[in-house]
């Protein structure tokens, strides 16, 4: 599983949830212990947020970054605009 990982045949979710699959059929054929099982679920959801946060920061991030930007071309807009020549 990890090798797929690593040569990019999987996304680390698809790993997590074929950890989890995995370890609950050895749980339903008897042959695994309830905390591996615990510990697998707990995994696949902690690397789940984790790459759910990162996708929500980077979603915060391309909205508010252009807003810094846009007060320097909109003050110089405005000045070229009140700096009319005076009698």
């Amino acid at each position: 599983m990890f090798l797929s990982l690593l040569l990019g045949w999987a996304t680390a979710t698809e790993c997590a949830a074929w950890a989890c699959s995995l370890a609950g059929d050895r749980l339903v054929a008897g042959r695994a212990v309830v905390g591996i099982v615990l510990a697998s679920v707990m995994g696949a959801t902690r690397v789940t947020c984790m790459i759910m946060l990162i996708l929500a920061g980077a979603s915060f991030m391309s909205t508010s970054m252009p807003i810094p930007a846009f007060r320097p071309r909109s003050a110089s807009w405005v000045e070229r605009c009140t700096s009319l020549p005076t009698r």
